[in-house]
Order: structure tokens, then sequence, then C-alpha cells
């Protein structure tokens, strides 16, 4: 069995958040919302790293990144590492029912569920990232987070709502632009302009 080679000092990087943890919890004025959804659908849209998914809900998300910004994902510590060096970080503490999240906006969270099934979250962030979170956890979220099966290949392979394209027989969850030079996977069934070069939809 082969060893595997550590890209990153893991150690240095949760000693960091223990660090900015404690900042967190000592800060006497958080944001704070109460939320009416999913707890589970509020974490996956403030860990969401990738832009295809998180593009269709944040206006803030950045649209210059790669599909897949990606480096490397430390599962074991919850900890996954972007290409531009920045990283989120998630612990989920079960005798609460809470999780403490960090996303690469360098932002604080800490999210737990109600006994009436609502969330609260407190934050070191701006109140309007977290209406965007309840915004989207209760419209477009559940849809834009869906695992899709191949519609092309027979044994149907499942894949993230990040990735636009089958791995096995590379046809494309909804369209590929029609220009040979581009061709592009789409994000979504009703783009009419391709995401990359700009070409309309045939």
């Amino acid at each position: 069995m082969l060893e595997e080679i550590t890209l990153h000092d893991v150690k240095k990087i949760k000693a960091e958040i223990n660090r900015i943890w404690i900042k967190f919890r000592d800060l006497q004025k958080k944001t704070e919302l109460k939320i009416n959804c999913d707890i589970t659908m509020i974490v996956t849209l403030v860990l969401d790293v990738y832009p295809v998914t998180r593009k269709q809900w944040d206006i803030g998300a950045d649209g210059t990144t790669a599909d897949d910004p990606v480096e490397r994902i430390y599962e074991k510590d919850n900890i996954t590492i972007l290409k531009n060096g920045s990283y989120t970080w998630w612990r989920y503490d079960e005798k609460n029912g809470s999780y403490s999240i960090y996303d690469t906006n360098k932002r604080f969270y800490w999210i737990k569920k109600l006994e009436d099934g609502t969330c609260f979250i407190q934050s070191d962030g701006d109140v309007n990232t977290l209406k965007r979170f309840a915004w989207a956890a209760n419209s477009k979220g559940p849809f834009i987070y869906a695992k899709w099966n191949c519609s092309y290949c027979i044994d149907k392979p499942q894949y993230p709502p990040h990735a636009l394209i089958c791995t096995k027989c590379y046809n494309p969850r909804y369209w590929k632009c029609s220009d040979l030079s581009c061709q592009t996977p789409q994000a979504a069934e009703d783009a009419k302009y391709c995401r990359k070069c700009g070409n309309k939809k045939k």
C-alpha cells in the first residue's frame, strides 16, 4: 500500500483555524440570522467552491475562476485547498447539532439546527450574505445541488452538480457550445449563450 504524501502543512492550517475560531468566539458583535431551511443545504451553500454551481445563486461569486478550482481535499481533516491558496474547513458538533465553518472568503460561520426545524447562523461577515444563503436554500439550492445521471450511458453513472460532462462518454449534462474551437459544457439547460465565448445556442 502506497503512503499518501502530504502536500500541505495541515497541522499549520489547523492551528490557524483554531486561532480564527477563538477570535470569532470572543467577538462581541456577530451577524446573526434565523432561517427556515434545511441545515444540510445551508452548509452546502457556504462550503461550495465551484463557480459552476455557486454563480447560479451567488452574485458575489468569482466569475474568473476555473470550473475546477480545487487543488487538494483532505477528507480526514475536512479541509479543501484551492489552487489560489485559500481553503475551506468545517467541523460538525454532534452534541449541539451545529457546524463550524471557515470559507474561502476568510469568513467564519456557526450554524445550529433548532428544535423547530429552523437554522440559526452566526457570522463575522455581512448580514446580506446570510440573507443570500437563506434565499438560495429556499429557492434554487435543492435543484442546483442535485446530483445527476448521464442520460447517454447505459449504466447511468452519477456525478456531482459541478461536473458538467460525463467522464465516460464525454457528453454534457446540458449542452456544449457548437463552436468546435470552444465546445464548453454549459451550467444550465436554459442558458442561451455560451458562458465562455458567448456563442448563441443552436
